[in-house]
């Protein structure tokens, strides 16, 4: 609501350069039910675009969750291979042993 009394106003409460005829007709038109549709839909975009900004936040934490718990496993597993290098390793030594 205060986006259409603002917009027939300049700063302060002055009327705009159009005169009081053109701002008398932009407060007709904007009481208007023509205008409904139009503003209940740029409140649904508004609401939408709030609800994607934090699912959006939600997303990028989640990807920076996941992208730690990779790193960590990517170096649990290269521990892993070279532990089962060194037996192998040890394992084909002992086997050469007489």
């Amino acid at each position: 609501m205060a986006r259409r009394e603002a917009a027939g106003k300049g700063t302060a409460g002055q009327l705009c350069p159009l005169g009081q005829g053109a701002e008398r007709r932009l407060e007709e038109a904007s009481s208007s039910s023509d205008f409904s549709p139009l503003v209940a839909r740029i409140d649904e975009l508004i609401e939408l675009s709030r609800r994607l900004a934090a699912e959006n936040h939600a997303l990028r934490t989640q990807m920076r969750t996941l992208a730690a718990q990779r790193a960590s496993l990517v170096e649990r597993n290269e521990r892993a291979e070279s532990l089962v290098e060194s037996i192998i390793g040890r394992l084909k030594a002992l086997e050469q042993e007489p």
